[in-house]
């Protein structure tokens, strides 16, 4: 009688982004030794050419319900997973679920830091009770993995760090060197307020330079569109609002750097994506941003919240000689060694392969 591979569970959005991109590789490259059932709360056709993987679909638009509960229930009766791997909204179910129904390994990822999002002492003494629940949390930074030990007390011992990764879109375009990089959520957090004062004192010295801004909501790319008019640059700043994967990727490998100014962060997909196409980063000193850039290097660092910090860097940057090509290919070098998506993946499925075969 011929035995059947053991089954896998992932759990993720199914969609046109780059954490989707990264678990439907994790899901291909699972598939050549397990059966993978990939769990989405988004119905966005996959082009999964494996006969090994099937794609389930929640039942509610996020998988928060008593009967998506019944639902993963139920698949796990029928398949009988050895690992389940969850990320943002299914954390919760996968572990209570996972952990009723006996599933041997229950892994959530952690892409982000407490200090994020407002939240309660409700909301911490739940996520602590689901982490106690998991077997293993895979952490994308060392600032989130600090985060995880100091905010949720979770044992260092049961977090594995291994960081976001993206593909090589393999793109080049012509440089623009007066036009510098945002792309992100518009909001305090994320320092955008901090960026456009910076920008106020740069354009006192460089006259051409226009920041191009790419995120954000429509409300409030109408805030900061209002703030920018107050500071006087309208003639300097260009907003796009949420705009899909690849106009980010054209905007950073047009622009001379970008910027990424959050007051805290988890980690910086922003600053991968730039470094993929060749673009350095000025960023803040702070959390996985500071992991990634190496100042000086593929970029510099700054002071989180440091107006006339960020204007500095952002002038020496404009008066360097050669700045892109020099940063911009060191910063190349780092993706590939250290965030290429099939590297990554393949250091994701062997610490997950060695979890099934404990």
């Amino acid at each position: 009688m011929k035995e059947h591979p053991p089954t896998v569970f992932l759990a993720y959005s199914l969609g046109d982004s780059s954490v989707s991109a990264f678990f439907s590789q994790l899901a291909v490259v699972l598939s050549r030794s397990y059966k993978v059932l990939v769990f989405s709360d988004k119905k966005n056709p996959f082009p999964f050419v494996s006969e090994s993987i099937e794609v389930r679909y929640w039942p509610s638009p996020r998988p928060t319900k008593y009967k998506d509960y019944r639902f993963l229930r139920k698949n796990i009766k029928q398949y009988r997973p050895k690992l389940l791997l969850s990320t943002f909204g299914a954390n919760n179910l996968f572990a209570v679920c996972g952990y009723a129904n006996k599933v041997p390994h229950r892994v959530l990822t952690h892409r982000t830091i407490s200090s994020h999002f407002a939240t309660t002492a409700f909301k911490v003494l739940r996520k602590k009770r689901v982490f106690r629940l998991a077997t293993g949390i895979i952490a994308n930074s060392e600032a989130t993995k600090e985060d995880l030990v100091n905010s949720f007390g979770v044992s260092s011992k049961k977090i594995k760090v291994l960081p976001n990764a993206v593909e090589d879109p393999m793109i080049e375009n012509q440089r623009d060197e007066n036009c510098i990089a945002y792309v992100g959520r518009l909001s305090k957090n994320k320092g955008t307020d901090v960026l456009l004062k910076a920008l106020k004192n740069v354009i006192k010295e460089k006259t051409k330079v226009k920041l191009h801004l790419m995120g954000g909501s429509q409300g409030d790319v109408a805030s900061y569109k209002k703030i920018a008019e107050d500071l006087g640059l309208e003639s300097h700043t260009v907003f796009y609002g949420s705009q899909p994967k690849e106009q980010v990727l054209d905007l950073f490998s047009k622009a001379s750097f970008a910027v990424v100014p959050s007051l805290s962060e988890g980690f910086g997909f922003v600053v991968i994506e730039a470094f993929s196409v060749r673009t350095p980063v000025i960023g803040s000193r702070t959390g996985g941003i500071k992991e990634i850039i190496r100042d000086g290097e593929e970029g510099f660092l700054v002071t989180p919240g440091n107006v006339e910090e960020l204007s500095a860097a952002m002038l020496r940057f404009l008066n360097m000689e050669n700045a892109t090509a020099k940063l911009g290919e060191h910063a190349y070098n780092r993706f590939l060694n250290h965030y290429e998506l099939n590297a990554v993946v393949d250091k994701f499925a062997s610490y997950l392969s060695e979890k099934i075969n404990s």
